[in-house]
C-alpha cells in the first residue's frame, strides 16, 4: 500500500459555491485527495479543513472521527505542523479519520460560537459514516481550550475531548459532561499551563465524568516528546474504555457499562448523524439559494408536495404557489437571508423522515423560527412542510394580541 504524507490530505473548503465534488479512489482502492467546495452560506465565516482518510477508506462504513484544533494562529500553517506532529500515519493505519480544522476567518476557535463548530461537524459527518455518532475531539494549546469549550457546549455531539495541553477558565466549568472523557497532555516545566489542565481534569471528575493529565517529563508548553502513537493509544482508550462512567460512549454506543465484553462494544454501531447531516446540508443549501435569489437552486429543495406557512394568517402555499408568488423577486435579484443561530434536527425511524426546528435572524424582521418536516424521496432529501413564525414573549403576548384584535 503507497505511503501518503500529511501535505497529500483531503483539502475541503467551505466557499461561496453549491457545487460538490464526488469521491475518487485510485487504483489500489484508497480514497484520492480531492478539493471539496461546499456552500458556505449561512455561515458567519468559511471555514478550511483538510481531512485525512484511512487505509482502504469505504464511505458506507462508520470510522472513529477525530477533529484537531491547531495552536498559534490556528491557520492552514499550524493545521500542517499539528498533524505532522501529532499524526503522521499514525491515524490511517489504525482505521482513524482526523478532520483538522483553520480557525475561519483569520479569528481563533475560541471565538467561533459553539453553532459553526456544530455545522463543521455535521459537513464531515456529510461526508462519511461516524462511529457512535460522536466526534472524539482535539485540541492544541489554545485550540485545546477551544476543543473544551465545543465538549461542554456539545456533549451530544462529543465522544471524548483531549487536550495538548488546554484548560477551562473558572467560570466556563459549568455544566461539564460527565459521559465525555477528557484526557490531558502537559509538560512538566510548563508551569501554568500544567495547573490549569489539572485543575479543569479534577473539576470534570468532581462533576462525575473521567478526566485524567499525563504530565511528560522535561517537556516544555510544545510537546515535542508526545508521539502520535501514544496519543492514539490515549484515543483509543477513550474509544473502547476499559472501565469508565455508565453511559460512556465509546465505540459499543450509548449505555456501555463498566467492563463488560470487549467484542460486544467493539461493535459498529448504526446512527443517523449522516441522515442528520444530509438534512443540515438541505436546510442550508435552502437558506444559501434563497440569499442568492437563485430561484432554481431554492425550490429544488422542496418536495413536490411542499406546503410553506409564512408569518401571516393568510400565508400558506402549496410550492407551486410559493413559487409563483417569490419569481418576480427571484427575477429582480431580490432574496432574503436568514442567519441561522441554533438548529435542532430529530430522524425518524428508517431515516426516510426528519423534523426540524431553527431560530433565525432576519436584519428587519429580527428574531423568527422555522420549523418543518424533510422526507428522503429517491435518495434525495427534500423540504415537505416548512413554518415561518415569530416567537413572541410571554410578557409581551397579551398586549400584542390585543392590538391584533384592533
Amino acid at each position: 500500500m503507497r505511503r501518503r504524507s500529511v501535505v497529500g490530505v483531503l483539502a475541503v473548503w467551505l466557499a461561496a459555491s453549491a457545487s460538490v465534488a464526488t469521491a475518487r479512489s485510485d487504483a489500489e482502492g484508497v480514497a484520492a485527495p480531492e478539493r471539496v467546495i461546499v456552500s458556505a452560506s449561512p455561515w458567519a465565516h468559511a471555514v478550511e479543513f483538510a481531512l485525512v482518510l484511512p487505509d482502504g477508506f469505504d464511505a458506507q462504513r462508520e470510522y472513529p472521527v477525530a477533529v484537531l484544533l491547531p495552536p498559534g494562529r490556528q491557520d492552514g500553517a499550524m493545521v500542517s505542523a499539528a498533524l505532522e506532529t501529532y499524526v503522521r500515519d499514525e491515524s490511517r493505519q489504525r482505521g482513524w479519520v482526523v478532520a483538522a480544522a483553520s480557525a475561519p476567518g483569520g479569528a481563533s476557535w475560541l471565538d467561533v460560537p459553539s453553532a459553526e463548530f456544530e455545522r463543521l461537524l455535521m459537513r464531515i459527518a456529510e461526508r462519511l459514516g461516524v462511529e457512535s455518532g460522536r466526534f472524539h475531539l482535539i485540541g492544541v494549546s489554545s485550540g485545546g481550550r477551544a476543543a473544551l469549550r465545543f465538549a461542554v457546549a456539545l456533549p451530544g455531539r462529543s465522544a471524548s475531548v483531549t487536550v495538548l495541553p488546554g484548560y477551562l477558565e473558572p467560570e466556563e466549568m459549568v455544566g461539564l459532561p460527565a459521559d465525555v472523557p477528557m484526557r490531558g497532555f502537559v509538560g512538566e516545566r510548563d508551569e501554568a499551563w500544567k495547573s490549569r489542565t489539572q485543575s479543569t481534569a479534577a473539576a470534570w471528575r468532581e462533576a462525575g465524568g473521567s478526566a485524567e493529565v499525563e504530565v511528560l517529563a522535561g517537556q516544555e508548553h510544545i510537546l515535542k516528546g508526545l508521539t502520535p502513537r501514544r496519543l492514539f493509544d490515549s484515543l483509543e482508550h477513550a474509544r473502547l474504555p476499559e472501565s469508565g462512567p455508565t453511559g460512556l460512549v465509546g465505540q459499543g454506543g450509548p449505555g456501555v457499562e463498566n467492563g463488560g465484553d470487549r467484542a460486544a462494544r467493539g461493535a459498529f454501531v448504526p446512527t443517523n448523524l449522516r441522515a442528520e447531516a444530509k438534512v443540515w446540508g438541505l436546510l442550508d443549501r435552502l437558506h444559501a439559494t434563497a440569499s442568492s435569489a437563485d430561484e432554481a437552486g431554492y425550490f429544488a429543495c422542496f418536495d413536490d408536495e411542499a406546503v410553506m406557512v409564512g408569518t401571516d394568517p393568510g400565508e400558506r402555499w402549496t410550492v407551486g404557489e410559493f413559487r409563483e408568488r417569490c419569481q418576480r423577486a427571484f427575477a429582480s435579484g431580490k432574496g432574503w437571508i436568514f442567519r441561522v443561530e441554533r438548529r435542532w434536527v430529530r430522524v425518524g425511524e428508517g431515516a426516510d423522515w426528519a423534523w426540524f426546528e431553527e431560530d433565525l435572524t432576519h436584519a428587519r424582521h429580527g428574531r423568527l423560527r422555522g420549523v418543518g418536516v424533510a422526507v428522503r424521496v429517491g435518495g434525495e432529501w427534500k423540504v415537505a412542510r416548512y413554518a415561518l413564525s415569530v416567537p413572541i414573549p410571554n410578557r409581551d403576548l397579551e398586549h400584542l394580541t390585543t392590538e391584533i384584535r384592533r
